[in-house]
């Protein structure tokens, strides 16, 4: 992940990783927390309770905090690569991904992680469904799928060729994955896959000599990306770039709201239907279901 977006991922995702965060209220007064023991970029946070969670980064480093961030303590990933995507099915069980086919598995709240995958390529992006069933996406259009809590993995063919970008699951049957301006839709657990292309203003279609229009999205993306779905039919996607997609019919189209060149966004959540926020270069909020996008200032080292 680049740099840039590193500050707003940790003061967001430490937040709105935790299901019952509000968007209300005052956003200025962020104070930069230092996530020592390390001095490694950090690149993926995942919390499963207000207190308990971890922190990913590079050259194998993990961190995990008991107090809602206060506090961190370093654990041994057995890997030198660098840690690019977290996820847990419970306070137990949860699997890391990263480069070089880094996969790292524990089923002790990170006590030991145990190294699962054979894959040669960098894996971006994690989801656990549950403690059995979890997919893993990454270069190349690399998707892998367990359904016995890793002791096997299975290569996924959907169609993808460019990195993963985003996995996104509402139960074993219904999910997303995001590769390549493409949103690939499964409704049953990944045995089917319906297609549907990201429009994507490019910076060409933004001269003032042309009209403002739409075009068809560009062949190549990178891995930061991001899809979450509300419901079955709602949900939205970000792909490292300054658009924000909207969907209502569960990926079958797309709605865009083009927010201009000064922003790149990676990361994006919502808590209910109004309130959601998305990230990169910035921290940008929405209170009415996305159509208007507020900056939210005021994130700064102590």
């Amino acid at each position: 992940m680049n740099k840039r977006y590193l500050i707003a991922l940790l003061v967001l995702i430490l937040l709105t990783s935790i299901p019952t965060i509000t968007f209300a209220g005052s956003w200025n007064g962020w104070i930069y927390q230092n996530p020592y023991p390390t001095s490694n970029t950090l690149l993926a946070v995942k919390f499963v309770t207000p207190k308990k969670g971890w922190m990913a980064g590079q050259h194998g480093t993990i961190l995990y905090t008991e107090d809602g961030g206060d506090t961190w303590e370093a654990q041994e990933s057995g890997t030198e690569q660098d840690l690019k995507s977290i996820s847990f099915a419970n306070e137990k069980v949860g699997w890391i991904a990263g480069n070089g086919g880094a996969l790292i598995y524990t089923e002790n709240a990170g006590k030991s992680w145990t190294r699962q995958s054979n894959a040669t390529v960098a894996l971006h992006k994690v989801f656990a469904i549950n403690e059995k069933d979890c997919w893993v996406g990454g270069a190349t259009g690399m998707l892998l799928r367990t359904s016995d809590g890793g002791k096997n993995w299975t290569k996924q063919n959907i169609g993808a060729w460019a990195d993963i970008a985003g996995i996104f699951y509402r139960n074993i049957n219904t999910g997303w994955v995001l590769s390549g301006g493409n949103v690939y839709r499964t409704t049953n657990g990944g045995t089917d896959w319906e297609i549907s292309q990201l429009p994507v203003i490019t910076q060409q279609r933004r001269s003032p000599d042309l009209p403002f229009s739409f075009g068809d999205a560009p062949a190549e993306h990178g891995w930061d990306g991001d899809v979450f779905f509300l419901t079955d039919k709602l949900g939205w996607v970000v792909l490292g770039l300054e658009q924000i997609y909207k969907t209502e019919d569960g990926g079958k189209t797309w709605q865009v709201t083009d927010l201009g060149p000064t922003y790149a966004l990676g990361r994006i959540f919502f808590t209910d239907e109004k309130n959601g926020c998305a990230i990169g270069t910035s921290i940008l909020c929405t209170e009415d279901g996305g159509k208007t996008w507020k900056e939210r200032l005021g994130i700064k080292p102590a």
